[in-house]
This record gives C-alpha cells, sequence and structure tokens, in this order.
C-alpha cells in the first residue's frame, strides 16, 4: 500500500537522521541544511528518502512525537511526498500551505500525503517553508513549520544515492512545466488554482517556480518583498540583479517607490525569455505577471472554460 512507505520508515529513518545507530536502519548519504538524505537497503529494491523535522511547532513537541516531513525516490516508481503528523489525523481538520498557497493532500493513517507530486515538489524546490496544520472544532490544535533551505540540492542527491536516471527532476530539482502546443501552432499551459484566484506557472532563472497572478494593467513583473528576500536567501537573485528603482501604483490608488531587478530567465511552459525586468512589491501582494514579460508574447488570451493560458 502507498501510505505503509512512510509509517514503515519512521523510527528508522529519524534515527538515522539524529546519527543514533539502530539495526537495519537506513544509511545516510548526506545532509543539506536540516534535510538528510538516507538510503534504505531493507526491501527488495533500494529506496531514497529525504527528511526533515519540524523547525518550529506549536505547541512545542515532545522529543516522542515523531512529526516528519519526507520525500521517498525509487526506480520504476513515482516520487511520494508525505507528512508524519504524529498522531491519527483521520478526524482532524489538515492544512498544508508552502509559502502561503494551500497544496492539497490526503489523509493517511497517521500523516498526509500530496495529491500533486511534481507541482509539490516544485514549491519545495523554490525554497521557503511549509507549514502543516492540524485543527478540530475550527481551532488548531498543532501548527508544524518546516524550512525548505536545502531540499533542492538534497533531492539531487537523492538520484545519485539510488541510481535513478538523471530525469529532469533529478537534475534540476523541479519537474518540467506543463506545456502543449496545440496543433494550431498556439502554447497553452494548464492554470493552478489558489483561493479562488487563477495563477500560472513560471519558472524563474532556472530554478524557483512560482505562481503568478495574470495582470495586463501592470508595467512589470512584480514580486512581493517576502518572496523576494526568500528567492535572495536561496541563492535565486543576488545583489548583481537589482538596477534602479522606480515608482508604482497600486490598484487602489496608492503610490510607491521599489527596487528594480532584473530576472537572467523567465521560462513559461518550454519557451524562454531573458533579461525580463521586475520590481519589489509590498509583502503579502499578488506575484503578477506583467507587460515586462507579456509584452514579448506575439498574442495572449485566457481560456476559462478550458483552464488553460495561450499564447504564440
Amino acid at each position: 500500500m502507498r501510505r505503509v512507505w512512510l509509517l514503515g520508515l519512521g523510527m528508522a529513518a529519524l534515527g538515522a537522521a539524529a546519527g543514533t545507530p539502530a539495526q537495519a536502519a537506513p544509511r545516510q548519504i548526506g545532509r543539506y541544511n536540516d534535510w538528510v538524505a538516507l538510503r534504505d537497503e531493507s526491501g527488495p529494491a533500494p529506496q531514497c528518502f529525504l527528511v526533515e523535522r519540524p523547525g518550529a511547532s506549536e505547541p512545542v513537541r515532545s522529543g516522542t512525537e515523531k512529526a516528519m516531513l519526507a520525500v521517498r525516490r525509487m526506480a520504476g516508481s513515482q516520487d511520494l511526498v508525505a507528512v508524519m503528523a504524529g498522531m491519527k489525523v483521520d478526524s482532524l481538520a489538515a492544512e498544508v500551505r508552502i509559502n502561503g498557497q494551500e497544496f492539497p493532500f490526503a489523509k493517511t493513517t497517521n500523516g498526509l500525503e500530496a495529491k500533486e507530486v511534481d507541482r509539490t515538489l516544485a514549491a519545495l524546490a523554490a525554497g521557503g517553508e511549509l507549514v502543516v496544520r492540524l485543527g478540530a472544532a475550527g481551532q488548531t490544535l498543532v501548527e508544524d513549520r518546516y524550512p525548505l533551505v536545502g531540499f533542492g540540492q538534497g533531492y539531487r542527491a537523492l538520484a545519485a544515492g539510488c541510481a535513478l536516471a538523471a530525469t529532469p527532476q533529478a537534475q534540476n530539482a523541479l519537474p518540467t512545466l506543463p506545456a502543449v502546443v496545440s496543433p494550431a501552432g498556439h502554447h497553452e499551459v494548464p492554470l493552478h488554482h489558489m483561493g479562488g484566484v487563477a495563477t500560472l506557472p513560471v519558472l524563474v532563472n532556472g530554478v524557483a517556480v512560482l505562481e503568478f497572478v495574470v495582470d495586463s494593467g501592470a508595467a512589470e513583473i512584480g514580486i512581493p518583498e517576502d518572496v523576494l528576500e526568500r528567492l535572495r536567501r536561496d541563492g535565486v537573485v543576488s545583489e548583481g540583479d537589482f538596477t534602479g528603482e522606480g515608482k508604482f501604483r497600486t490598484a487602489d490608488g496608492r503610490t510607491y517607490t521599489s527596487r528594480l531587478f532584473r530576472l537572467r530567465m523567465v521560462q513559461l511552459g518550454n519557451q524562454r525569455f531573458t533579461d525580463i525586468s521586475a520590481h519589489v512589491s509590498p509583502k503579502g501582494s499578488p506575484m503578477l505577471l506583467g507587460q515586462s514579460l507579456l509584452g514579448k508574447l506575439h498574442s495572449w488570451s485566457v481560456d476559462n472554460q478550458r483552464g488553460v493560458f495561450l499564447w504564440d
């Protein structure tokens, strides 16, 4: 059964991650910030795991509660992303957010398993933070926070650790962006839906997949201050990318001065664009895909009925 893998890993993986010897424990093959890469040879085929304990929990967990975020890779099998909650979750309300965006996870006996694996891996590789909230009767009982710094490097290490084929995911720790070229020659990318808002997945600087709202009224790509700080911390954007300052206007008419910077590469579907201008928008504002990229497309449209973004 798919849900058994994380439960079977449990104590052995956490013991190996902590450096505690255990019989038949997975072998540690690397450490990447707070992430630990492990190889397990106890079954018929080797499996590799990337695991992390919560960086912070509210309320503070005791040492006996085995909360864990884990990714499993195994030849001939789809990657799995799961959370071990340290408690039974079948009767609890569960919410998983990566950098503020909610992701669908299915409940298992003692945890949660990602429904959209490729999209979840892309968000994990972008860095930032994953937050798990478990609650009942409208109240949060447990909130676990997992820092994602080092995930991309650790995920790449799993390919070598389990002798897996060098897929785009193993090479870049990022799934290939979805893209279709229609018979009419149009490019199409499926839209995602976050809290009732349609968003478009875009690969930035070859590393981070970010979800943008298409805004033809925005002159530039807008990336909120808190998201940009995370990108700088993870090395996606550097100080040398900044080009000056400019004045911008919010949707409610307020003006503000912001720093301008250059995105060295922006990939939409299977098309790449270089030297795209962007600016730092206020903290908590939406990610906006503006005319600095849209203006490079010959034409574009949104098909709401089919849920796709089209361009040529």
